[in-house]
């Protein structure tokens, strides 16, 4: 079951997710968060996990809505086409590397 949080933690952890996000921007490319995080997450969340990862996925995921609304001006949206609802360009989405990969399959890999 899912934990309810009080809305100053909330804020108070978006507030440090957002500060470790801001480091990791200056360390990967201008594209990286140029990916619909919705579908990315259906994609690649692990439902068998043990362990509830749900408010931490969540987290990034609002990070990651507020970084591109700052980047891009929007929040990316795709169709089942992966055009971007909005601008009707095509999204690719990142892939996993074989290193990614093989630590998903060890249960190594957390979708954030």
């Amino acid at each position: 079951m899912n934990e309810i949080h009080s809305f100053k933690k909330i804020i108070k952890d978006l507030g440090d997710n957002l500060k470790s996000n801001k480091k990791n921007m200056k360390q990967v490319s201008d594209d990286y968060y140029l990916y619909d995080r919705i579908k990315f997450v259906s994609k690649y969340h692990d439902k068998d996990r043990d362990i509830d990862l749900s408010y931490h996925i969540d987290l990034e995921s609002i990070s990651t809505f507020l970084i591109q609304l700052s980047k891009y001006g929007r929040i990316i949206m795709t169709d089942d086409d992966d055009r971007d609802i909005r601008t009707k360009q095509i999204i690719e989405e990142k892939k996993l590397t074989n290193k990614q990969k093989l630590e998903k399959k060890n249960g190594l890999h957390k979708v954030s």
